[in-house]
């Protein structure tokens, strides 16, 4: 019997769902579902023969051709909730995110929960966290199998991914960019902005972020104070979501991730830091893998800050009682001085990551330095 992979690489909308139990949380567009279908693609670096991926849509092709492996699959696509109602026969289940629908595919009844703002999870400071080192354990040899087998319940994984959770851990260990604050109207954002909110960026910008997002949707980016269409878009996220996280936008000069994995026993590892590629809106375009390079785009400083974030990170995903996949992303900047500064905790994904399919590829091909492109 084979194994099923799905590709629902828009899971921050049913999260979304499931916070809040409205239903003002739009579904991705059609020309977005083929994007991340196509993307999903790349997860066979985890797959089989005979083993099963779905994905929103249908993948072209032509695409199949590019990545290895992906002629021995079953393809499904469609919507999660005709899946479950018709699932295929699979030995097991690994999922780009855990939600309701993955819990229920799983065979997992799921309890109803309040509609709510998961945004006070971890907040104690945790004394395993403060004991993480720069070097902590690195995954086990196995740890793509064990991906298959080691995943959180869905109330956790979702609590974890809201931003609630990273500002939080980010206030406590002193990691918050000068002016990131949680905000709660659009009046509350122009009034942080008079008071210097985005004072640190050389460009006076900032962003606003939903509590669940990826891929650079639901988010502003703009200067200065809200107004026309700028703050119609805002006043619709603060509708959906009741608080948005503000932070100032920096000129970046690099960006990096660093993948971890916590088993079921509560053990945290992370991986050495990969480099990312963005493009000039902080949409990730690839991903490289090249850990004898790291000090070429890295300082130490900054490569023993990256992983040692990720390792407490990992320690308070652990203590709350997330398993499984997360990562960590990081970025150097230039500050209002033109000084390179680093910024170790951009975001917290508690789950599966680009960083862990491009890990897995490099080892599934034996290519030391390898770079997973999506464009």
């Amino acid at each position: 019997m084979g194994r099923l992979i799905v590709g629902n690489l828009d899971c921050e909308i049913e999260l979304a769902r499931s916070a809040y139990r409205r239903a003002t949380h739009p579904d991705i567009s059609n020309t977005v579902a083929k994007v991340i279908s196509a993307a999903a693609l790349r997860l066979t670096a985890f797959a089989k023969p005979n083993d099963t991926l779905w994905t929103p849509r249908p993948i072209p092709a032509d695409a199949l051709g590019r990545v290895p492996g992906a002629e021995d699959l079953n393809l499904v696509s469609g919507s999660l909730e005709k899946l479950i109602e018709s699932p295929p026969s699979a030995s097991a289940i690994l999922a780009w995110g855990e939600t309701e629908t993955i819990a229920k595919l799983r065979g997992v009844a799921v309890a109803p929960v309040e509609d709510s703002d998961p945004v006070e999870l971890g907040t104690n400071a945790s004394s395993a966290a403060d004991r993480a080192k720069a070097n902590p354990p690195r995954p086990p040899q196995d740890w793509t199998k064990l991906l298959w087998s080691v995943h959180p319940s869905t109330r956790v994984a979702r609590d974890c991914n809201h931003r609630g959770f990273a500002y939080a851990f980010a206030r406590r260990r002193g990691l918050a960019l000068p002016g990131a604050a949680l905000l709660q109207s659009s009046a509350a954002v122009d009034a942080h902005i008079a008071g210097g909110g985005a004072a640190s960026s050389r460009s006076q910008s900032w962003v606003l972020k939903a509590p669940f997002s990826a891929a650079g949707r639901e988010r502003i980016r703009h200067k200065g104070p809200l107004e026309g269409e700028v703050k119609v878009h805002a006043n619709r996220l603060f509708e959906r979501y009741r608080l948005l996280l503000f932070e100032p936008w920096m000129e970046r000069l690099a960006d990096f991730g660093a993948a971890g994995f916590i088993d079921k026993n509560g053990s945290v590892s992370v991986f050495q830091p990969h480099r990312l590629e963005t493009d000039s809106s902080g949409v990730f375009r690839a991903i490289i893998i090249a850990d004898s390079d790291w000090p070429i785009h890295m300082s130490d400083d900054e490569h023993d800050s990256a992983v040692a974030t990720a390792a407490a990170v990992g320690e308070a995903l652990s203590e709350v009682g997330f398993r499984g996949p997360f990562s960590v992303d990081s970025y150097a900047y230039r500050d209002r001085k033109g000084r390179r500064r680093f910024h170790p905790l951009c975001e917290i994904n508690a789950r599966l990551t680009f960083g862990h399919v491009a890990r897995a590829w490099s080892e599934r091909l034996n290519q030391p330095h390898y770079e997973l492109r999506l464009d």
